[in-house]
């Protein structure tokens, strides 16, 4: 019985060696994407310190719907992550120049506006920084709309169900951190409502 006794101790000692370390991987870290590890210090310097306009969070307000731009950032970087990695999966290489040639694409899909070029670059800075975030976070914002937009084009998806079915293998192996909510693969965000800023709207299999 006594050695019966050592062995469980033993066991659960391991066990909770075992954990503390996984604790310990996962300290900083806003989520993971199959693997690869997108740190809170990454999602921390895309907010600007004077937070969001008082005219977004009423306007988000009168819709029922919740300001944090710390949330929609993360979520961004994920979807960057998860259609990179699905194109690497496909053996899909993207050039600097196709992803250019989406730009004012992207943009326009992320905005809701018709706008080109530089003009449409300022528009995104300008609704940016009146949700909290940094103007150096669009070229991110975009270049996730952009991959989407490849992938989408260069696979000849058509649907929402063919595009949920290619990025599958990498959308369900997200884990985030319960501070930023939990993430949903088949939606390709997080379970809360789209904060950053109302303007961005996600547009699956466009």
């Amino acid at each position: 019985m006594r050695r019966r006794r050592i062995l469980v101790t033993a066991v659960a000692a391991t066990l909770a060696v075992a954990g503390l370390a996984a604790c310990r991987t996962n300290v900083g870290a806003a989520a993971r994407v199959d693997g690869h590890r997108i740190a809170e210090s990454e999602v921390n310097g895309y907010l600007l310190p004077a937070g969001v306009a008082p005219n977004v969070v009423a306007a988000a307000k009168q819709q029922g719907h919740h300001v944090s731009p710390r949330s929609q950032i993360l979520m961004f970087l994920i979807r960057e992550r998860v259609f990179q990695q699905t194109l690497d999966r496909y053996r899909i290489s993207v050039t600097e120049g196709e992803l250019a040639g989406q730009h004012d694409r992207a943009g326009s899909l992320l905005v809701g506006a018709n706008l080109t070029g530089s003009a449409l670059d300022r528009r995104i800075d300008e609704l940016l920084s009146q949700s909290g975030v940094r103007t150096s976070f669009r070229p991110l914002l975009l270049r996730s709309e952009e991959l989407e937009l490849l992938l989408v084009e260069k696979r000849k998806i058509t649907t929402q169900a063919e595009l949920t079915k290619a990025v599958t293998p990498v959308a369900s192996k997200v884990s985030v951190s319960s501070r930023y909510g939990s993430w949903d693969p088949s939606a390709l965000k997080l379970n809360e409502e789209p904060v950053l800023p109302s303007f961005v709207s996600p547009q699956p299999g466009a």
